[in-house]
């Protein structure tokens, strides 16, 4: 122990506690969001939902039982919780009348529940999103299956076999095919509790969002096949099932829900493809047609759909983008800076403080409600005054972190290559620091590469600390936020000559034994890792995560070509023009002496898993005298290190930090 405090702890883990999806009352005076915590028995995550006193800023869970709760909503009144809860079997809106008293009831009973829901203006009705197979009939949606019965109907459902008729038809996020199930409209009376199907067809529909006057509900619809068939267009639909598609082909950010400014007009986040460009932007559409107006957006920022990673985050967080008052609020960044911004007359202006990262957030009444993270602490709740920037603290999630030390934390900015610009990121020292010695160092590589590193805190970087290493991490050529200009350069060698630039500026500083030198990064960052030990011998140790070594064969078995590079020029055309390409990092597999450990999950299907596979293989026919582990991770996905089951992270993290002790501290893991 150092001043009084411990070194963080793998299972240390198991303690996170993750705050998203804020919610607050019309008036300003309640506030609710779901925290996510790990199950020790099983390592998988459990939304609880915990509500905020304003008055006093106490939090504290409304329930005690184990349901799973989620996506609050408040009525117009206040007085009224709505959310989804599993405690009946399959997720139903519930709702908590007078919101302290704790007296819950469930108003949906649909045979597979309900996946998204939003309320109308005047509080009477709820638009669905309701997963349905359509072979089971229309009237099979009103009837609920019980314990029994669900379990018979995934066993029938699992000796079926899975047709297969369209190009893309496998995803990461879907775990591979997906289940056949198609997400329909319904309006659910929160008077009545009754629930009436607006559609029973085949295209998906989601996030359905009702008009101020409610008598209409956009949401995007999924009517495409072929290389389109992951874009969505902005439909709306009137309460007798008729409806207009807006949109036609648009490259839009269908992650987050349309936003109706009147009951004439609808805003929605996507790509402004014109003049070859591939850049985010904010477009508005009139609901009597005609085409996608740009909406100009002048700031520094980078949004919406700003792609933050490696920080403790988990569940949906929320909307990211609200009307508010005669505004647009939305979630954008800036040179690393994840904030809240308000458009307003065509000028965008961050509310929310630098050197954070705003995680989720809901306005109402001059108040913002926000998921706040910093590089020092894991994320809480904090309320922000919109007129005078104050804030202050609501919750005291994640106690435990008063007894660990944090190492010192620098953050810097280095000369790129070029001279033209400046890189941006952070040095973290190892715990236990003592001045005069030296120390081994992990540089971490983000993915994407259209990401950028947050303010925030992230338990790889503080982990690899406690064992004793340096971690050195920063926002390379390629990365988002930090101006178009900087977006290009993370295929062609620029990005790695960031990396080296901004490693060298951090081993200037004397306490880092360049003799002791490792590298890591996930999916991109696995390329990148790839790459490095490619084309230098200064690292004594890596860990490609997410291992991306091929990108010829990495089209077509994954779905990452499918969405990137498909709608554009044909997986099979990309296939050619990459044999050819410097992009495969497996050609310079004779090159490498570093020592190699390769992590990856076996349903990852962004980087497939035969991506880790063919670099494992290489490297025993090509490199045997070079030390290689290959660690998979059955049942995760892409996004293990995020979202994967609390102990497949802790499987992870504990081989990265097993491989960087034996390597460059000479010594093995506990």
């Amino acid at each position: 122990m150092q001043n009084g405090k411990r070194r963080l702890r793998l299972s240390d883990l198991l303690a996170v506690e993750y705050p998203a999806c804020p919610a607050l009352s019309p008036d300003g005076e309640k506030g609710a969001f779901v925290c996510w915590k790990a199950e020790p028995e099983t390592g998988k995550f459990t939304p609880a939902l915990w509500g905020i006193d304003m008055g006093t800023g106490e939090s504290a869970p409304l329930f005690t039982d184990a349901a799973r709760r989620m996506l609050p909503r408040f009525s117009p009144d206040g007085n009224t919780l709505y959310y989804l809860s599993d405690k009946d079997g399959s997720p139903r809106v519930y709702q908590l009348w007078k919101y302290e008293n704790g007296t819950e009831t469930r108003l949906s009973a649909l045979r597979h529940g309900v996946k998204w829901f939003s309320l109308s203006a005047d509080g009477e009705k709820a638009a669905l999103e309701i997963p349905c197979w359509l072979e089971e009939g229309e009237a099979s949606a009103f009837t609920p299956l019980s314990g029994g019965e669900r379990e018979a109907w995934e066993a029938a459902r699992a000796r079926k076999p899975i047709e297969i008729t369209e190009i893309m038809y496998k995803f990461d996020e879907t775990y591979g095919i997906p289940d056949g199930s198609v997400c329909q409209l319904g309006v659910l009376s929160l008077r009545t509790g009754k629930t009436e199907l607006l559609t029973w067809e085949e295209p998906q529909h989601h996030f359905p969002v009702f008009s101020p006057d409610g008598a209409q509900i956009a949401c995007w619809r999924y009517p495409h096949g072929g290389w389109k068939k992951k874009r969505g267009e902005v439909t709306v639909y009137t309460l007798d099932g008729n409806y207009t598609q807006l949109t036609d082909g648009i490259a839009a950010l269908a992650d987050d829900p349309p936003v109706w400014m009147d009951n004439e007009s609808l805003v929605y986040g996507g790509y402004n493809m014109a003049d070859g460009e591939f850049a985010p932007a904010f477009f508005r559409t009139g609901v009597s047609g005609g085409e996608p107006e740009p909406l100009p957006a002048d700031g520094d920022f980078y949004g919406p759909g700003a792609m933050a990673t490696g920080h403790t985050a988990y569940g949906y967080p929320g909307a990211l983008m609200q009307k508010y008052e005669d505004a647009l609020l939305f979630q954008g960044a800036d040179c690393g800076n994840m904030g809240v911004y308000r458009l307003r007359d065509g000028k965008a202006v961050r509310l929310t403080p630098e050197s954070c990262c705003i995680q989720g957030f809901a306005a109402a009444a001059g108040r913002l409600l926000a998921v706040k993270g910093s590089p020092r602490h894991i994320a809480d709740l904090f309320l922000i005054d919109l007129k005078t920037g104050d804030e202050r603290r609501l919750s005291h999630l994640n106690g435990w972190m008063d007894e660990v030390e944090l190492p010192e934390l620098t953050e810097m900015e280095v000369p790129s290559a070029d001279g033209k610009s400046r890189i941006h990121g952070w040095v973290l020292k190892p715990a236990g620091f003592t001045e005069g010695e030296k120390y081994p160092a992990v540089l971490d590589i983000h993915g994407g590469p259209e990401c950028f590193y947050p303010f925030d805190w992230w338990f790889e970087f503080y982990y690899l600390s406690a064992r004793g290493m340096a971690v050195v991490w920063c926002d390379p050529h390629g990365s988002v936020s930090y101006g178009r200009d900087y977006e290009a350069g993370a295929w062609d060698g620029t990005a790695y000559s960031d990396l080296m630039a901004f490693l060298d500026a951090a081993a200037a500083k004397g306490y880092i034994d360049p003799d002791r030198l490792g590298v890591t990064g996930g999916s991109y960052g696995g390329f990148m890792t790839n790459y490095i030990i490619g084309h230098t011998s200064r690292f004594a140790a890596a860990v490609s995560q997410r291992n991306l070594c091929n990108r010829a064969t990495s089209y077509g078995t994954g779905d990452m070509g499918s969405i990137f590079e498909g709608p554009f020029k044909g997986v099979y055309q990309s296939l050619l023009e990459r044999m050819k390409g410097r992009s495969s990092t497996i050609r310079t597999i004779d090159r490498i002496t570093t020592p190699l450990l390769i992590l990856h999950a076996t349903n990852d299907y962004r980087c497939s898993f035969e991506q880790g596979e063919q670099m494992f293989i290489a490297m025993k026919d090509r490199r045997p005298d070079v030390p290689v582990r290959f660690a998979a991770f059955p049942g995760e996905n892409h996004g293990l290190t995020r979202e994967g089951n609390a102990y497949a992270q802790m499987g992870h993290l504990s081989e990265m930090a097993g491989w960087f002790t034996k390597y460059l501290r000479a010594e093995e893991e506990a």
